[in-house]
């Protein structure tokens, strides 16, 4: 949801356009100016106090800022009701586009999609409310409009993940491969590491992968000093599965000192070729950063060189970052288990805390670890939980019989 921001739509009324403008008073203004302040700090009383404190008439500003301070508590009946008075009131661009925000929350999605197409204005629109005009387009179904909607966000919002990924998406559904690796080199250059953008554009390239990487390699043959070229005959080995190939070329690219995103596609052409001392050694040449890309190929790294203490330190690390995938802690704490080092047991706890729904099998591998360490009521607690939620489940059920014998 858009965060509700008063302030800038006393800006954008303050701007004519074809519509009855309703005035803002100085004392509607500052009573905006209060509420917007109470809901930067979701003081939600706060906010209705300075509402019922305005004597002045209630016009579509003031039926509006009622109606998102209604959103901002997810009170979606509520804010409707207000919205549709303000936009009532005044069929304004801003109104319009608030009710629309709505009204996708409480699931008539028609009438919002009809909304955003009479009100947006994709040259001054914010990010927020494009995002949405394209979801909705993407659920009826209109590829135009999605395409017309995409290519304007790209040229407002580069950074945005979601229009990012619907670019990838319209050039995997059209086989455009010129599109694709356009879309894809995109995103891999800020995640040089998400397996998604490899995956797209392996499936999108597959039937002319051979000749693109024919005609990448004589690029760089032609002008071996390209590193932007290498760069992206490194991408174009790793999504075709050439790791060995894509080695070589990070190789070339390690030397000549480059910037930390590409020095991490070259530590993860090394980490798919399986050389993991490479890997090790190209990673100490590269800035530490503040990043969950960063610290992820580190954990992967020292954990394939058996350095446990480093790959505690990335692990440690990931968990400030939102939304840590559990599947990483899993495969840290076999390696440890392997190994016999006494981080299994930490290693183990943080992924069933990152997995508090059980949707991965994180609680059989802390069931099995604590049968081995004859810690069986315990095993036994965690299976049971476990099979709360997945009662059939066959591995479940025989560790608990082995607790029970």
């Amino acid at each position: 949801m858009m965060k509700p921001n008063l302030l800038y739509l006393i800006l954008m009324l303050a701007v004519p356009t074809f519509g009855n403008i309703p005035t803002i008073s100085p004392e509607l203004g500052e009573m905006l100016e209060k509420v917007q302040v109470a809901l930067d700090e979701e003081q939600w009383d706060e906010a209705v106090a300075a509402l019922n404190t305005f004597a002045g008439e209630k016009n579509a500003v003031w039926y509006n800022a009622l109606g998102q301070v209604y959103m901002a508590q997810d009170k979606w009946p509520e804010a409707e009701v207000a919205l549709r008075e303000a936009y009532k009131r005044n069929a304004d661009q801003s109104f319009g586009l608030a009710l629309a925000v709505c009204l996708m929350e409480r699931n008539k999605n028609g009438e919002a999609l009809q909304l955003f197409g009479k009100h947006i204005d994709f040259s001054n629109c914010d990010q927020g409310a494009l995002e949405s005009y394209l979801s909705l387009a993407s659920q009826s179904g209109d590829t135009r409009l999605v395409q017309e909607i995409t290519r304007w966000g790209l040229i407002r919002f580069p950074d945005s993940r979601y229009i990012r990924e619907m670019d990838i998406r319209l050039a995997v559904e059209a086989e455009d491969d010129v599109a694709l690796l356009r879309a894809t080199e995109a995103m891999l250059i800020k995640e040089p590491l998400e397996i998604r953008w490899w995956q797209s554009r392996a499936a999108g390239s597959k039937d002319r992968s051979d000749l693109q990487l024919a005609r990448l390699e004589a690029a760089v043959l032609a002008d071996p000093e390209n590193m932007e070229m290498r760069r992206m005959h490194l991408s174009a080995q790793l999504a075709a599965g050439h790791y060995g190939e894509a080695l070589a070329q990070a190789g070339v690219l390690m030397q000549h000192a480059p910037d930390q995103s590409v020095a991490l596609y070259c530590v993860q052409a090394a980490v798919m070729a399986e050389d993991f001392e490479t890997a090790f050694q190209w990673l100490k040449k590269t800035d530490a950063s503040d990043d969950a890309d960063y610290w992820r190929v580190v954990a992967v790294v020292a954990l394939e060189n058996h350095d446990f203490e480093k790959a505690d330190e990335a692990l440690s690390a990931m968990l400030h970052f939102p939304e840590p995938n559990p599947s990483l802690w899993r495969w840290a704490a076999r390696a440890a288990v392997d190994a016999e080092s006494p981080l299994a047991e930490k290693w183990l706890m943080q992924g069933l805390t990152l997995d508090p729904e059980y949707k991965t099998a994180m609680a059989l591998d802390y069931a099995r670890w604590l049968i081995r360490e004859a810690r069986m009521d315990e095993a036994a607690h965690t299976l049971q939980v476990y099979l709360g939620r997945h009662s059939a489940d066959p591995t479940a059920l025989a560790l608990l019989k082995l607790t029970q014998d």
